[in-house]
């Protein structure tokens, strides 16, 4: 039997449909609806996936520190400094680094003190406000994307 042979070879992965369609291309003259009758009949069923397991606890509602990490060296907070930094501080190793990059209204860094904590407050237009001296070190903008590559071309050919 040609459906039997045509599963096997799937390893059990095929349905009627995809087994259907392997018959035709090898030139079997059958219908659809034959080939589902008879996998039916003799109990040939495609192999049914596995269910979807979350395989991570994305409980972010637990403090950093009891989420099973040890002290971090360093912690960047990106948004909620003030909602985090209560656990932020706990969870910093002494002499860490903390960078953050929103605006809280108000921060009281002397938790940090204790720890040694070196803090980093980044605005991505401090560069352009105040001309700093690395900006000579870096090509502009339009100098850097006409010697990137050309996506269009798969990146292997410079425009």
């Amino acid at each position: 039997m040609h459906i039997r042979a045509v599963h096997a070879q799937s390893k059990g992965e095929y349905g009627w449909a995809r087994v259907w369609k392997e018959l035709l291309w090898r030139g079997v003259r059958v219908g659809k609806q034959r080939v589902q009758k008879l996998m039916q009949q003799h109990g040939i069923k495609a192999r049914s996936k596995r269910k979807y397991k979350a395989t991570t606890d994305s409980n972010h509602s637990l403090p950093i520190g009891r989420m099973g990490f040890p002290t971090a060296h360093t912690i960047v907070s990106l948004t909620q400094t003030e909602a985090h930094f209560p656990q932020i501080v706990e969870a910093i190793a002494p002499q860490g680094q903390f960078g953050l990059i929103d605006d809280p209204a108000s921060l009281d860094i002397s938790a940090f003190k204790r720890k040694s904590v070196s803090v980093r407050w980044e605005l991505m237009f401090t560069r352009a406000l105040f001309g700093t001296a690395d900006m000579a070190a870096r090509p502009s903008t339009p100098a850097r994307a006409a010697s990137a590559p050309s996506r269009r071309s798969g990146g292997l050919h410079r425009r």
